[in-house]
């Protein structure tokens, strides 16, 4: 639901992709044949197929852009909008049909001028005409030679209340985005940090946790607090081991590890226990968890506290809780 209109200053046009190379004066005509509207919590500025004649710039807040799922028939969020970033410029000279919803998962602070409004400029102002022309032909030499890509190189951030971690996860590996995306505690703690490199995972970092293993512990449970993706910024090496991961094929091991997390949890809940672990070598069947296994089997030989090891180990919650609990079921520990 679109609110009223709002008083601002329209110095933020200034930092806008589209607008900033724009002078002062052209920038202060074009924010008073405009205006600002405020959005709330699952507002919705567009639907698929409508034929509005506006242009939206992101002053605060961020915008999703979704469109149906093939196979499922749902909306999927494709693209996030952030602060200074337009959408709908192209529609204002083509008149075409919008081909996705674009909604406010937050809240957010748009700026909003209509195609009536830009010809009347383009006509007071010859020279902004021209500055459109040249802009859409340098996307359309760009298209053509690279293809189209929506390539998120800037800054981009959220409450985890209102956006879902894992589709976050996966439109930036949808969209071949390159940057690192910090996760804070409501406290503004750093809870963890992910490295993309066009839409790879290549680094990751959660307290000791490093590379899979740390993605592996963000759904573990789902974290809460907020979320900042900046492009262009990357994670060094001192955050541990390079990955090069397909994002979807971490959400998926990530989901399924969750899924084993919630079935041992409430056996493991007291993190001072420790366990008394049997006399010979560790018997273990599975090839994959061989060297977890091991790892944890000495950890519990030196005396250490279930807390300790889930502190020290260098795996998920998840993949130690299911180690435990073979071993216990196996009666190789009590």
């Amino acid at each position: 639901m679109k609110s009223s209109s709002v008083t601002s200053d329209g110095a933020f046009l200034s930092t806008a992709t589209l607008f900033s190379p724009l002078p002062v004066p052209v920038l202060e005509k074009i924010f008073t044949a405009g205006e600002l509207r405020r959005y709330s919590n699952g507002d919705v500025v567009f639907r698929a197929g409508e034929m509005t004649e506006e242009m939206y710039v992101v002053k605060s807040g961020v915008i999703e852009i979704c469109r149906v799922d093939p196979d499922t028939g749902a909306d999927k969020v494709v693209a996030y909008i952030g602060e200074g970033d337009a959408i709908g410029e192209m529609v204002l000279f083509t008149g075409s049909p919008r081909s996705s919803m674009a909604r406010v998962p937050e809240e957010a602070e748009v700026f909003v001028i209509t195609r009536a409004g830009v010809i009347e400029l383009c006509r007071q102002e010859p020279d902004l005409a021209l500055y459109f022309a040249r802009v859409f032909a340098s996307r359309l030499e760009s298209w053509v030679k690279k293809g189209r890509r929506q390539d998120i190189q800037r800054q981009l951030a959220g409450n985890l209340k209102f956006f879902d971690l894992a589709t976050v996860m996966q439109t930036l590996g949808d969209s071949q985005s390159s940057g690192t995306l910090v996760i804070r505690s409501d406290a503004g703690r750093v809870h963890a940090e992910l490295d993309f490199v066009d839409g790879k995972l290549v680094r990751a970092q959660l307290g000791h946790l490093s590379a899979e293993q740390a993605c592996y512990q963000l759904f573990q449970p789902p974290p809460e607090g907020t979320f900042l993706f900046q492009g262009g910024l990357h994670l060094d090496e001192e955050a541990g081991p390079r990955i090069n991961a397909n994002v979807m094929g971490v959400l998926m091991e990530a989901m399924r590890l969750q899924d084993e997390w919630m079935n041992v949890r409430d056996r493991f809940a007291e993190r001072d226990r420790v366990f008394t672990p049997s006399p010979g070598e560790l018997s273990w069947e599975e090839d994959d968890t061989l060297m977890p296994a091991f790892n944890i089997w000495s950890g519990l030989h030196k005396g250490l506290s279930l807390g300790t090891l889930l502190a020290e180990t260098p795996y998920c919650e998840a993949v130690v809780l299911t180690v435990l609990d073979r071993l216990v079921e196996s009666k190789q520990v009590a």
